[in-house]
This record gives structure tokens, C-alpha cells and sequence, in this order.
């Protein structure tokens, strides 16, 4: 089991992340989702994310979490007052009336 923890998950470009890293990134999210947004199981989560590693982090957190994945396919679809997990690529496009929250900070920060 060891072993597998620590192989390759997922690759995007230089960038890379073991199974081990994308559970504890998407731990620290769902963690803070809970915490600070009293995110239940079966809420709705949107996914706005262009970039590889957010994708799936952010998708394992939605998943870890018991809640609903919806991915947008673009910045004008998610409902007024729902939260939405972005990466650097997609945060600025997003606006009016939705809670947003970047992964990349999140893996970033801490």
C-alpha cells in the first residue's frame, strides 16, 4: 500500500504529484471548505478549472467531502451564491454573485 502512495498520480508539464500529495492537498481543502463555508455531503461544488493538478485536487476534495461535482464549461453558467473552485487560469473570469476559491492558492498557502 505504501508503495503505491507514493507513485506518480498525475503529471502536467514539469509539475507532478504523488497519490499521497494529491490526498493530503485535497484534504487541507475539504478542511477548509467545512470550516469555512459549512460544506455538507451532497452539496453542489463547481468546478471551473482549466489546469491538470487543480482538477484533480479539486475533484478528489469534492469526493472526499461526500459532495456533488459539477463542472462548468464556462465562467457565465454557475448559479448565484455557489461555491466554485477555480485554478489561476480561470479565477478572474468568474464574477457576479459567486464564492470563489483558487486550489492553486490553496496548495500554495497552505
Amino acid at each position: 500500500m505504501h508503495d503505491h502512495c507514493q507513485k506518480l498520480a498525475v503529471e502536467f508539464g514539469e509539475q507532478s504529484l504523488t497519490s499521497n500529495e494529491v490526498t493530503f492537498h485535497a484534504q487541507q481543502i475539504v478542511t477548509f471548505l467545512v470550516e469555512n463555508y459549512n460544506l455538507k455531503s451532497k452539496d453542489v461544488v463547481y468546478l471551473y478549472v482549466e489546469n491538470d493538478l487543480p482538477k484533480v485536487i479539486g475533484t478528489k476534495s469534492i469526493e472526499l467531502a461526500g459532495a456533488v461535482c459539477q463542472s462548468l464549461s464556462s465562467p457565465d453558467s454557475p448559479p448565484q451564491n455557489r461555491l466554485v473552485l477555480v485554478d489561476w487560469l480561470t479565477q478572474d473570469k468568474i464574477k457576479d454573485n459567486v464564492i470563489t476559491l483558487s486550489i492553486d492558492r490553496m496548495i500554495h498557502t497552505g
